[in-house]
């Protein structure tokens, strides 16, 4: 997970973000006619449009475009009925759950384009986790710095790879001009 350090440090893009009520993000965030794919997730507006094969019509998370999303990721769950809904019940675990995704697919995906202005919840009761609501800001996730890939402990993985990668380093020494 990253810290709130990360959110507080985030590059600034030029452009303002902008405020959306529920019924404004339900009507520009829905990606009709042409229009953007945007989601809410603790009280920030995310622009899914790059994710047009995962938000894009006909596709498993359509249901999601234009909705405050945030009471169904922390239940993992795509059903309509949890769209737009109070955090008043989430335990630790399902808060826990909630923060991986904010963290790991929205924050590192998908750019930050607004604030919602009348979440069904109070985000900043969500400070702790995902930094102040005051401070939203633009972002921009290229300008954020990729984890990179765990190494693996398998020794036969490790040796196939090895195999590879001294393969693709000598393969072009045979297609050089003698």
């Amino acid at each position: 997970l990253l810290p709130v350090s990360f959110w507080m440090h985030q590059p600034d893009v030029k452009e303002d973000l902008v405020d959306f009520t529920l019924a404004e993000l339900m009507e520009k965030g829905a990606g009709k006619d042409g229009s953007p794919l945007m989601l809410g997730v603790l009280g920030r507006v995310f622009d899914v449009s790059s994710g047009k094969e995962f938000y894009g019509e006909g596709q498993g998370y359509r249901v999601f475009a234009g909705h405050d999303c945030t009471r169904a990721f922390a239940l993992t769950s795509t059903k309509a009925k949890w769209l737009d809904q109070d955090l008043a019940d989430l335990n630790d675990k399902q808060l826990s759950t909630l923060n991986q995704t904010f963290w790991n697919t929205y924050m590192a995906k998908y750019p930050v384009v607004g604030k919602l202005l009348d979440a069904p919840y109070d985000p900043r009761a969500f400070d702790h986790l995902v930094g102040p609501f005051e401070q939203i800001r633009r972002t921009n996730p290229q300008d954020t710095a990729k984890p990179k890939r765990k190494e693996s402990k398998c020794p036969v993985k490790r040796a196939a790879r090895a195999a590879r990668d001294a393969i693709v380093s000598v393969l072009p020494r045979f297609f050089l001009p003698e």
